[in-house]
Protein backbone atom coordinates (compact mmCIF):
# COMPACT_ATOMS: atom_id res chain seq x y z
CA UNK A 1 0.00 0.00 0.00
CA UNK A 2 3.04 2.37 0.97
CA UNK A 3 4.04 2.14 -2.82
CA UNK A 4 0.58 2.97 -3.91
CA UNK A 5 0.32 6.26 -1.95
CA UNK A 6 3.32 7.27 -3.10
CA UNK A 7 2.73 6.93 -6.50
CA UNK A 8 -0.36 8.52 -6.24
CA UNK A 9 1.51 11.47 -4.40
CA UNK A 10 4.24 12.25 -6.87
CA UNK A 11 1.79 11.18 -10.07
CA UNK A 12 -1.34 12.83 -9.07
CA UNK A 13 -1.69 15.43 -11.85
CA UNK A 14 -1.15 12.60 -14.37
CA UNK A 15 -4.71 10.89 -16.04
CA UNK A 16 -4.48 7.66 -13.48
CA UNK A 17 -6.42 4.76 -13.49
CA UNK A 18 -6.83 2.10 -10.97
CA UNK A 19 -4.73 -0.20 -13.03
CA UNK A 20 -2.01 1.99 -13.13
CA UNK A 21 -1.84 2.45 -9.09
CA UNK A 22 -1.68 -1.44 -8.87
CA UNK A 23 0.85 -1.56 -11.29
CA UNK A 24 2.53 0.83 -9.43
CA UNK A 25 1.77 -0.88 -5.78
CA UNK A 26 3.31 -4.64 -7.74
CA UNK A 27 -0.39 -5.77 -6.41
CA UNK A 28 -3.98 -6.73 -7.44
CA UNK A 29 -7.39 -5.00 -7.97
CA UNK A 30 -8.62 -6.86 -5.15
CA UNK A 31 -5.70 -7.12 -3.03
CA UNK A 32 -5.25 -3.23 -3.19
CA UNK A 33 -9.21 -2.21 -2.86
CA UNK A 34 -9.47 -4.55 0.19
CA UNK A 35 -5.82 -2.65 1.90
CA UNK A 36 -7.19 0.67 1.10
CA UNK A 37 -10.25 0.01 2.27
CA UNK A 38 -9.31 -1.09 5.87
CA UNK A 39 -6.56 1.31 6.41
CA UNK A 40 -7.99 4.25 4.89
CA UNK A 41 -12.02 3.28 4.38
CA UNK A 42 -11.49 4.85 0.65
CA UNK A 43 -10.72 3.42 -2.81
CA UNK A 44 -8.09 4.08 -4.29
CA UNK A 45 -9.71 6.43 -6.71
CA UNK A 46 -11.30 7.85 -4.17
CA UNK A 47 -7.89 8.46 -2.24
CA UNK A 48 -6.16 9.91 -5.59
CA UNK A 49 -9.34 12.35 -6.05
CA UNK A 50 -9.29 13.43 -1.90
CA UNK A 51 -5.14 13.61 -2.74
CA UNK A 52 -5.95 16.32 -5.60
CA UNK A 53 -8.57 18.29 -4.06
CA UNK A 54 -6.90 18.74 -1.27
CA UNK A 55 -3.57 20.25 -3.42
CA UNK A 56 -6.13 22.30 -5.15
CA UNK A 57 -7.58 23.81 -1.78
CA UNK A 58 -3.99 24.78 -1.04
CA UNK A 59 -3.64 26.50 -4.35
CA UNK A 60 -6.94 28.21 -3.69
CA UNK A 61 -6.25 29.48 -0.63
CA UNK A 62 -2.56 30.68 -0.87
CA UNK A 63 -2.08 31.37 -4.40
CA UNK A 64 -3.62 34.16 -7.13
CA UNK A 65 -3.36 30.82 -9.92
CA UNK A 66 -6.35 30.51 -12.25
CA UNK A 67 -8.75 28.02 -11.20
CA UNK A 68 -8.37 26.62 -14.92
CA UNK A 69 -5.00 26.35 -14.21
CA UNK A 70 -5.27 24.63 -10.89
CA UNK A 71 -7.64 22.25 -12.46
CA UNK A 72 -5.29 21.26 -15.15
CA UNK A 73 -2.39 21.16 -12.15
CA UNK A 74 -3.80 18.73 -10.20
CA UNK A 75 -4.88 16.12 -12.71
CA UNK A 76 -8.97 17.71 -13.50
CA UNK A 77 -9.54 17.50 -17.67
CA UNK A 78 -11.69 20.15 -17.09
CA UNK A 79 -12.81 23.18 -15.00
CA UNK A 80 -16.41 21.97 -14.85
CA UNK A 81 -15.07 18.02 -13.68
CA UNK A 82 -12.67 20.05 -11.06
CA UNK A 83 -15.78 22.40 -9.75
CA UNK A 84 -18.05 19.07 -9.51
CA UNK A 85 -15.66 16.88 -7.48
CA UNK A 86 -14.43 19.75 -5.63
CA UNK A 87 -18.14 20.68 -4.86
CA UNK A 88 -18.98 17.00 -4.02
CA UNK A 89 -15.84 16.79 -1.35
CA UNK A 90 -16.03 20.07 0.42
CA UNK A 91 -19.80 21.33 -0.21
CA UNK A 92 -18.64 24.86 -1.98
CA UNK A 93 -17.64 26.22 -5.06
CA UNK A 94 -13.64 26.76 -5.81
CA UNK A 95 -14.40 30.17 -5.76
CA UNK A 96 -16.36 30.05 -2.65
CA UNK A 97 -13.83 28.27 -0.93
CA UNK A 98 -10.86 30.75 -2.23
CA UNK A 99 -13.24 33.59 -0.96
CA UNK A 100 -14.00 32.07 2.51
CA UNK A 101 -10.03 31.54 2.76
CA UNK A 102 -9.29 34.71 1.76
CA UNK A 103 -11.79 36.53 4.49
CA UNK A 104 -10.07 34.07 7.45
CA UNK A 105 -6.22 35.70 6.39
CA UNK A 106 -7.86 38.88 6.35
CA UNK A 107 -9.74 38.57 10.06
CA UNK A 108 -6.64 36.63 11.60
CA UNK A 109 -4.17 39.18 9.73
CA UNK A 110 -6.81 41.53 11.94
CA UNK A 111 -7.05 39.95 14.35
CA UNK A 112 -2.84 39.67 15.23
CA UNK A 113 -2.68 43.54 14.24
CA UNK A 114 -5.28 44.05 17.32
CA UNK A 115 -3.47 41.92 19.57
CA UNK A 116 -0.43 43.51 18.92
CA UNK A 117 -1.38 47.26 19.33
CA UNK A 118 -3.14 46.59 22.41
Amino acid sequence: MKRALMFIESHFADPLTLGDIVQAAESNHTTLTALFAQELGLSPMEYLWRYRIGIAKKHLAFTEIPQKDIANRCGFKTVPHFSRMFREQTSKTPAAFRRNAIAARREQLRLDYKVSND
